[in-house]
């Protein structure tokens, strides 16, 4: 599900998650199973959803494996995205 003002670069991938408002996905970045607060920018070639391992060491990651991306989160994780 995607908010308004969202964009995915070229060769990006989405699979069962949910983008807020004004989300941005870099060029051949890669999100399966999370939740992006609005105004969260991945950067290109990144990936979210696929180790839950290194998720949880950057983002809240729920039992059921869904990786929850606040934007104060990812500018953490992503300084130079913001």
């Amino acid at each position: 599900m995607l908010g308004s003002n969202c964009r995915l670069h070229s060769w990006a991938q989405l699979e069962e998650s949910v983008l807020l408002d004004g989300v941005q996905v870099g060029r051949r970045a890669r999100v399966r199973r999370a939740i992006l607060d609005g105004g969260v920018s991945v950067p290109a070639e990144e990936t979210v959803g696929f180790d839950s391992g290194r998720d949880a060491e950057r983002f809240l990651v729920t039992p059921g494996r869904v990786a929850v991306v606040s934007r104060a989160a990812a500018e953490r994780a992503w300084p130079a995205a913001s």
